[in-house]
């Protein structure tokens, strides 16, 4: 016979089974046995095995009994398997009612069971013994009932169902009180089945109490039997062969009185660890988050910052089991908010590890001082976890609390940008964030006095991307509107006035460079001065000698051009390094070569060794074409320069779209200039300008500005030809003025106007988008690394706001004329925002927020004196209501 089993399953990763309503008695059959197959003999079992604790995960025990919490035979399992037994022997189960109500005598067991057969009889003995009718047991006996000691049988059973007398009686006819299965006596199923006094009579007869029975009475929350071996002084101690003690045991579960026997035995080792996962039970009870079992272990001076195998701390497990209640009581005890594991991450990480209903767990870490930006060893912030979590709430909550969202991931994917994929519900409150670091110090006092904290912690993040990080991030992910709010504004101010020497530098740097090239390519190339010099001569007459007193001055001194190409090599070579240096800014070859400027910047470095004179003492007619395209690109680049300036950066801007839409025009109707340009060298062959098609290509361009010449080109050629495509050319000539000339050009100025005016609408928000590039590309060249320690450390004392990383807030104040520390608008902006925040608590900033009017600053006003006496009088009506209520209950 083969007893049924109910499993209990459990996720071994969290908690053990706990359920502790009734005595279990633990038994389980191989699995390579089949449940199908019952036998009617209770001591012919399968090898059934109760299990013990397992170490916090799922294991197959099929060769030992242990982690008797996985399975559990309760008694209505073995009544279900005796009557299933008796069925199958083709026996009564009616018989077996009648014997646990107490109908039949011995000798009616004689009669009934005369003829049964050997299973039978051994059923009902079996049955006997469950339901406590020993009086029966010598009848059955005598009829044959086998009593075998092979497997798991009626000792057992009878310890189990705690039948003092049915033991008793077993004994008389020999089984052995020791006989043990897997190390399983009649001691264990008596303690699993919490009867005290039956434990109590085997112990007194000698049974042998094994190291791990504490285990087995732990485990059926047996506390009875729990306390009666701990006063006989069994070791609490001990672990099983699956590495756990009782303490584990009744931690995991949960089981308070069972914990409190053990602790107050003071006998057990409060932080023993279990073999593997060296765990302890107060991580064991986080884990579950069992408040209670908590404050018992540490009461009794459990170690709150033990670590398991994976170097987390109780507080890790609490803040992954999200136990509100478990994580105050180990951070009041001590335990290290911050505190790391193998993977360096803190309980804060943890927190966020699953789906969560509540950002309790985690607004108590961080208040608490959690760090709002450890990172693990893969590189990822609690900010990451939540936002690929989707956990907006907690994103919010890590927002408002500090996160950085510039930091990035090892993939270079920054938190901003995946919260703008996962949760973009969350970038009001990045926002938020930015308006509650705007405050008025002393709002009570008079206007003219008022005083406007803006604080720049939240954006000096002091991340690798240097002080502007955050705002660059801003402006890459596709956020650049904040960077109109009043504190990126005020920040964006006051860090350009702390850059904006070193600009200048590189600007006055830069303008010597193309200046030298210009003078250097203008007199030693292009008015052939140097070869005059030395009597070689490209052009006749020579350029350089006519009516120019320069020009002689630099025949009679011939070295001055080498001095001035050795300066201009100098400063090529500073350009030089600095170009190189300047590699690190870009995240790739490709987006290097993307910026034009770079372009040309290493056209003009390489153009200066091209045009020397100094190689072979003379100068080249092909050094002239290199010079010529030199400078040009070095003006243009100079110009680019002086366009990122905030005061001039929108003309320049302007040019550059202008530029922009006019390439997309000649795209689209290049097709139309070149049939003219072939049309006019067809119908006008004996003109100059239209003898060439590359040539005529360019006059075509040239007419399309209104340059038509009508003179030169329709009389001319009638004279030169009277006859010959006369009309045809009248025709082309005309359709060209009207469609180019006129049509075209008109659409040019008109694409030209519109967009101007929508770079005057989007100025502003421009201007700061430049800005924060051209900031950004300066903190980068300036602090790569390649400077020796004390210049970057001079350097950083001049360009940032915050060199030893303290906090940075400035006051202002708003309405004082005489402030000029920001600019005005950006003071009222942010003045409007704190007053906004002290109406209405939820108030949030949004693009295109402007302080309001004068009329409206009134009503506002206005509405608020007539909030306060509404108030006022609504207090003074309760107050007399109440004393009514007080003189009518006196009455």
């Amino acid at each position: 016979m083969e007893l049924d089993v109910k499993k209990n399953t459990l996720d071994r990763s969290r908690s053990f089974n706990n359920d502790t309503r009734f005595p279990l008695a633990l038994m389980r059959s191989k699995t390579s046995k089949s449940y199908s197959t019952k036998k009617a003999m209770f001591n012919q079992l399968n090898d059934e095995k109760p299990t013990m604790v397992d170490n916090m995960r799922t294991d197959s025990l099929e060769e030992t009994i242990s982690d008797e919490l996985s399975y559990k035979v309760c008694k209505e399992s073995i009544r279900a398997s005796l009557l299933e037994a008796m069925k199958m022997s083709s026996g009564d189960v009616n018989v077996l009612y009648a014997i646990e109500n107490g109908l039949d005598e011995p000798e009616d067991m004689i009669k009934l069971f005369s003829k049964g057969s050997q299973a039978e009889k051994t059923t009902a003995l079996l049955w006997c013994l469950f339901v406590k009718r020993e009086d029966l047991l010598d009848a059955l006996y005598q009829l044959g009932a086998g009593l075998s000691n092979e497997k798991y049988g009626a000792l057992h059973l009878a310890a189990f169902n705690g039948s003092i007398k049915g033991c008793s009686w077993l004994m008389v006819h020999g089984h052995d009180i020791n006989f043990s299965k897997d190390s399983y006596n009649a001691l264990h199923f008596a303690v699993l089945g919490n009867y005290v006094d039956c434990a109590k009579f085997l112990i007194k007869n000698k049974a042998h109490i094994h190291e791990t029975i504490v285990h087995s009475a732990v485990s059926t929350n047996a506390v009875d039997c729990v306390q009666l071996l701990l006063s006989l002084h069994v070791n609490p101690n001990v672990l099983n062969n699956k590495g756990v003690s009782p303490l584990h045991i009744a931690a995991d579960r949960g089981l308070i009185s069972c914990l409190k026997a053990i602790l107050d035995s003071g006998m057990a080792d409060v932080d023993i660890k279990t073999k593997e996962r060296r765990v302890t039970a107060l991580h064991l009870a986080a884990e579950n988050g069992y408040v209670e079992c908590l404050r018992i272990l540490l009461e009794n001076h459990a170690n709150c910052n033990e670590r398991n195998h994976k170097e987390q701390i109780p507080l890790h497990l609490a803040a992954k089991c999200q136990s509100v209640e478990c994580m105050e009581m180990l951070l009041r005890k001590g335990s290290q908010v911050n505190a790391t594991d193998c993977d360096n991450r803190t309980p804060l990480h943890a927190s966020l590890s699953k789906n969560i209903l509540s950002v309790q767990p985690l607004e108590i870490l961080l208040k608490w001082g959690a760090n709002v930006n450890a990172r693990d060893i893969f590189g990822y912030s609690p900010i990451h976890i939540a936002a690929l979590s989707e956990l907006s709430q907690c994103v919010d909550c890590l927002i408002m609390h500090g996160a950085d969202i510039s930091s990035k991931t090892p993939s270079g994917s920054s938190a901003l940008s995946i919260i703008m994929r996962n949760t973009p519900s969350s970038i009001s409150s990045v926002r938020k964030k930015l308006d509650s670091s705007i405050s008025l110090q002393d709002p009570e006092a008079s206007t003219k006095d008022i005083e406007l904290k803006l604080n720049f912690k939240y954006i000096l993040q002091n991340g690798p991307d240097g002080e502007i990080g955050m705002l660059k991030i801003f402006q890459n992910d596709g956020q650049k509107e904040i960077l109109e709010h009043p504190l990126c504004e005020a920040f964006l101010y006051v860090k350009w006035e702390k850059m904006k020497k070193f600009y200048l530098f590189r600007l006055v740097l830069s303008s010597i460079f193309v200046l030298v090239l210009s003078v250097y390519v203008l007199t030693t190339l292009a008015q052939d001065c140097y070869n005059a010099s030395k009597n070689i001569s490209l052009f006749t007459p020579t350029f350089c000698t006519k009516n120019s007193e320069i020009g002689h001055f630099l025949l009679r001194n011939p070295d001055i051009m080498e001095s001035i190409w050795y300066v201009l090599a100098l400063l090529a070579t500073i350009e030089l390094i600095r170009k190189i240096f300047g590699l690190v800014e870009y995240a790739s070859f490709r987006e290097y070569c993307s910026h034009v400027t770079n372009l040309f910047e290493w056209y003009m470095i390489i153009s200066v060794f091209l045009i020397s004179c100094v190689y072979t003492k003379r100068t080249y007619i092909w050094q002239n074409h290199i010079g010529a395209v030199a400078v040009l690109l070095g003006w243009s680049n100079l110009m680019g320069m002086i366009g990122q300036l905030p005061s001039v950066g929108t003309y320049v801007a302007m040019f550059s779209r202008v530029q922009l839409e006019f390439l997309k025009l000649f795209q689209a109707y290049i097709c139309l200039l070149v049939g003219f340009t072939l049309t006019f060298c067809i119908v006008f062959p004996s003109e100059d300008r239209f003898q060439n098609p590359i040539i005529g290509f360019i006059n075509v361009l040239v007419m399309m500005t209104g340059e038509l010449n009508v003179n030169d080109v329709l009389l001319g050629t009638e004279a030169k030809h009277p006859v010959l495509l006369k009309g045809t050319a009248h025709i082309v000539f005309t359709i060209f003025m009207l469609f180019v000339t006129v049509v075209l050009m008109n659409l040019l100025v008109g694409i030209a106007v519109q967009d101007i005016q929508g770079l005057h609408k989007t100025a502003g928000l421009d201007k700061l988008v430049r800005q924060t590039e051209l900031i950004h590309s300066l903190e980068l060249a300036l602090f790569q690394g390649y400077l020796p320690n004390r210049i970057v450390n001079i350097l950083k004392s001049q360009a940032l706001l915050t060199p030893s990383s303290y906090t940075v807030a400035l006051n202002v104040k708003p309405l004082n004329p005489r402030e000029t520390r920001l600019p005005k608008e950006v003071m009222l902006n942010a003045l409007e925002i704190a007053r906004q925040r002290r109406v209405d608590p939820h108030f949030i900033w949004a693009p295109g927020f402007t302080n309001t009017s004068d009329e409206y600053k009134l009503l506002l006003q206005e509405l608020h004196s007539l909030h306060d006496v509404i108030t006022e009088q609504q207090n003074t009506l309760n107050n007399i209501m109440k004393h009514m209520g007080i003189e009518k209950h006196k009455q």
